[in-house]
C-alpha cells in the first residue's frame, strides 16, 4: 500500500489501459515483456496491494449490529441515514486528495481515526453521541472505498481487474457472516469481558470534460441502483429472518450461509467476466436473480418460511453478483488517472444516496411484510438495469462511430496528449 500514484510508478497501468481489441492486446510492446517476469510481477502485486485493502474494508463493514445498541422504532434507520451525510460529500475531495500524497498515509490515517469512532460507539450512553459519532464516521470513512478502488485499478490490466475488485469486495460479504458469528457469540457473553492520450493534467478543460461525460453519471445510477440492494442485505438480512419466527441468535446464524452463498457467487461471476471479456450480460444477470428475491417478499402472504428464506438467498446473491462489476466497468472504460480517481470517486459516493434510501425505507411498524422496502430496494434494481442497458448500447455506439472514423476530427485538437478516453483510438468495454 505504500507509494503514490503517480504514472512514473505505475507502469502496469500505462501500458495496458488503452483498449479492449485483439490488435491492441498482441501488440508489439506486450510481445516484449518477458511472460515469466510479469507473472512473478503480478503475484508480487496480489500479495501487497488487494489483501491489506480487503481487511480494511472487512473492519469497515463490522459495526453493523442492532439489539446490543438498545434503540428502538426508527432510531437505527436515523444512526445509519447520519453516516451518509459526510461520507457521500467527501469522497471526491478525498480522491482528489489521494492523487497528492501516498495512499499508505492517507488511507492509514483515515482508517485511525475511524477507529477512534469506532471505539467511542462502544462508549456512549446516549443517542445523541452515537448521532454525532456516526457522523464523525462518516467523514473518515468516506475516503476509503474509492481510494482503495482507485488505487487497485491502477496497478492492472483491465481483463485482471474484475476478479480482484471482487476479491476486495469479498470483504464486505465476509463481514456480513462474520457480523452474525460475532453477534451471535455476543447474545451468549453475558456476564463476560496502456498507451492512450492521457489526462495528467487536470485543467478547466480536461475538469469540463469529466464533469459532462455522459458515461460517468450513467455508471454512478447504475451503482446507486445496485448499492441499495448491497446496504438493504447488509444491515437487515437478520432482522428479516428473525422476523420469519427465529430467535435473534439464531436469525444471525442463518444469514451466515446467505452471505457465504453470495461471496462465492460473486467470484464466479468475477472471474467469467473478466474471462469472457463481457460485463453487461453479468450485471443484467445479478438483476435478474436479486429481482425474482424481492418478487417473492412483495408476494409473500401464503409463502412458506422456507421460500422466504430462499428469496434473502436470491437479493443477497443477485445485488453482490452486480455491484462489483459495475465499479470495474466504470473504471475500464476511464483513460486516465484524474478522470478514474474523480469517476470512481462519484460513482461511489453520489452513488451511496442508494444506502441512504436503504437506510430509510424498512420501516419499523411494516414489519414483517416491509412493503416500502422491498418495493423501493426493486425499483432501484431495475433502475440499475436499465441503466446498464443504456451504458451497454451506448458504449457500442461510440465504438462503431470510432471504428468508421466519426471522432478523426479530434486528431486536430490541440490536447491529444491529455485527452483521456476521448482520443478517437479508445475503445470501450462492454
Amino acid at each position: 500500500m505504500s507509494g503514490s500514484t503517480d504514472s512514473t510508478k505505475l507502469p502496469i497501468d500505462d501500458k495496458h489501459d488503452v483498449s479492449q481489441t485483439e490488435d491492441v492486446e498482441k501488440s508489439t510492446i506486450d510481445e516484449a515483456i518477458d511472460p515469466i517476469a510479469e507473472k512473478k510481477l503480478l503475484w508480487k502485486v496480489d500479495c501487497h496491494v488487494v489483501p491489506p485493502l480487503l481487511i480494511l474494508f472487512l473492519l469497515a463493514f463490522l459495526d453493523r449490529m442492532t439489539k446490543e445498541l438498545h434503540m428502538f422504532g426508527q432510531d437505527y434507520s436515523i444512526a445509519l441515514f447520519i453516516f451518509f451525510i459526510p461520507y457521500i460529500l467527501l469522497e471526491v475531495p478525498s480522491n482528489i486528495i489521494i492523487r497528492k500524497i501516498a495512499p499508505s498515509t492517507w488511507l492509514c490515517g483515515i482508517m485511525f481515526c475511524w477507529g477512534v469512532c469506532t471505539v467511542g460507539e462502544g462508549l456512549v450512553h446516549n443517542f445523541g453521541s452515537l448521532v454525532a459519532l456516526r457522523f464523525l464516521l462518516g467523514i473518515f470513512e468516506a475516503g476509503l472505498v474509492p481510494g482503495a478502488v482507485y488505487l487497485i485499478t491502477m496497478y492492472y490490466k483491465r481483463y485482471e481487474l474484475q476478479w480482484r475488485l471482487s476479491v476486495f469486495f469479498y470483504a464486505s460479504i465476509l463481514a456480513g457472516a462474520f457480523g452474525g458469528v460475532f453477534a451471535y457469540a455476543l447474545a451468549h457473553m453475558d456476564g463476560i469481558g496502456g498507451y492512450a492520450a492521457r489526462m495528467d493534467i487536470l485543467n478547466h478543460r480536461s475538469a469540463k470534460r469529466i464533469f459532462t461525460d455522459w458515461k460517468i453519471w450513467c455508471g454512478v445510477f447504475m451503482y446507486m441502483g445496485i448499492v441499495n440492494t448491497g446496504y438493504a442485505t447488509s444491515f437487515f438480512i437478520p432482522t428479516i429472518i428473525q422476523e420469519m419466527g427465529y430467535t435473534a441468535a439464531m436469525s444471525q446464524v442463518r444469514s451466515i450461509p446467505i452471505f457465504i452463498v453470495a461471496a462465492v457467487a460473486a467470484l464466479l461471476v468475477a472471474w467469467s467476466t473478466d474471462r469472457m471479456k463481457h460485463r453487461y450480460a453479468f450485471t443484467i444477470a445479478g438483476v435478474v436473480v436479486g429481482g425474482i428475491g424481492y418478487v417473492i417478499l412483495l408476494n409473500q402472504r401464503g409463502v412458506s418460511v422456507g421460500v422466504k428464506y430462499m428469496a434473502c438467498f436470491f437479493i443477497t446473491t443477485g445485488g453482490y453478483m452486480t455491484q462489483p462489476v459495475t465499479w470495474v466497468w466504470l473504471n475500464n472504460i476511464m483513460g486516465s488517472h484524474y478522470k478514474r480517481a474523480i469517476a470512481t470517486a462519484l460513482q461511489i459516493g453520489l452513488g451511496n444516496a442508494g444506502g441512504i434510501v436503504a437506510s430509510n425505507v424498512f420501516i419499523t411498524k411494516q414489519a414483517p411484510f416491509y412493503r416500502t422496502g422491498y418495493g423501493t430496494s426493486l425499483a432501484m434494481l431495475l433502475m440499475c438495469g436499465a441503466m446498464c442497458t443504456v451504458f451497454f448500447f451506448g458504449l457500442k455506439a461510440e465504438n462503431k462511430k470510432r471504428s468508421n472514423g466519426g471522432r478523426d476530427y479530434r486528431f486536430e485538437s490541440g490536447e491529444l496528449e491529455n485527452m483521456g478516453d476521448d482520443h478517437p483510438e479508445f475503445r470501450f468495454t462492454t
